[in-house]
């Protein structure tokens, strides 16, 4: 029996064999511990960049400036988000956007919104007819107007007295912020339903019998 298991066992390689083997093995990919595909991709850029791929006589120094070109996007996309980032903290830091920055009457206020309409400026129509609201308001001592009183400020005051209107006339309010900002602009259908809205409140609390104390 050990005379036949000699016979068919593997033949045990020498020592230079073996390391032949050992060195065949290791060479394989999955013991490969190369650069990532990120890596590479950098090392990439890098050889653009350097020039190591090529000279200006070559035509591969379009792959340089190529790589620039990318450097230079993208740094000035990362520019551009903090600073939009930073200007949208300072707009959110504050509750509400100044309601007045004159003395208009609410003659002068609605007019302003009427040419405004009539010209397609959608933005300051909106603007002017939430402000047109509030002056009215003022003007019949539903509420006092005082110098830094922000759209939400007048909102939640006249809401005291429209209570079923309440949540329309607090989106307003936050309308009225995000288009004096600039965060968003005005479309004909939310200059339409501000001016529904607004027109609406100044009927109802110009009729003493309908004011809710």
């Amino acid at each position: 029996m050990l005379t036949l298991f000699t016979e068919f066992a593997p033949p045990t390689p020498d020592a230079d064999e073996a390391r032949r083997q050992a060195e065949e093995e290791l060479s394989r990919g999955i013991y490969t511990d190369g650069p990532s595909l990120l890596e590479r991709f950098f090392m990439w850029l890098q050889e653009l960049l350097t020039g190591h791929m090529g000279g200006i006589g070559s035509t591969r120094w379009i792959y340089t400036v190529f790589a620039w070109v990318v450097v230079i996007a993208i740094a000035v996309i990362v520019v551009w988000l903090l600073v939009r980032f930073r200007r949208r903290r300072r707009q959110y830091a504050q509750d509400s956007s100044e309601v007045f920055t004159s003395e208009s009457s609410s003659d002068d206020l609605l007019e302003s919104a009427q040419q405004a309409l009539r010209e397609g400026m959608f933005d300051l129509a909106l603007v002017e007819r939430f402000r047109w609201m509030v002056r009215s308001c003022d003007e019949r001592r539903i509420i006092r107007v005082y110098p830094g009183l922000t759209a939400c400020d007048a909102a939640q005051r006249i809401a005291q007295f429209l209570p079923d209107l309440r949540g329309e006339i607090i989106d307003a309010a936050h309308l009225f912020d995000s288009v004096r900002y600039g965060q968003i602009t005005a479309s004909e259908n939310d200059e339409q339903q501000m001016t529904r809205l607004t027109e609406h409140v100044v009927t109802v609390l110009s009729s003493p019998s309908e004011v809710k104390a």
